[in-house]
């Protein structure tokens, strides 16, 4: 059985070849696998930054195929969750930090696909203040 691992590497090969159909439906499989685990592992990190990075590769495809309202829900999706991770008080403490420091990835995500497509004024006021929140010493938050 092949792992999400292995799937993620051909359709990251795929995507070189520009063979996007392949490298979408690849995303999707090693994305699904990811979700699949993650019941069993719900602290896993190599389970969040797979399927986060699978799900920012399904964007890049989606807007260099002039897609980008779709391609902007690929990267909402896993910000999002990150956000709910950094505030569930039911996972562990580390895994809480652990998620504050990958919002950074999601948010430059957000922020540079910002910078090349039109997002809504409130989308926009959002990202600022998810940036200026995240600039907030963290000793200050508690």
């Amino acid at each position: 059985m092949q792992t999400w691992q292995q799937t993620m590497r051909e359709a990251n090969g795929a995507a070189q070849l520009l063979d996007d159909k392949e490298a979408y439906g690849l995303y999707q499989l090693a994305i699904a696998d990811i979700e699949q685990r993650w019941p069993d592992e719900p602290e896993s990190m190599a389970l969040l930054m797979g399927w986060i990075a699978g799900l920012h590769n399904l964007s890049a495809l989606l807007e260099k195929q002039g897609d980008a309202e779709t391609a902007l829900r690929y990267l909402t999706l896993p910000h999002h969750w990150v956000l709910a991770l950094i505030n569930d008080e039911t996972i562990s403490e580390s895994f809480r930090l652990a998620a504050h420091r990958v919002i950074n990835i999601t948010l430059t995500a957000l922020l540079e696909f910002s910078q090349r497509q039109p997002v809504c004024e409130s989308c926009e006021q959002l990202l600022q203040a998810t940036q200026q929140w995240l600039q907030i010493p963290k000793h200050q938050l508690h």
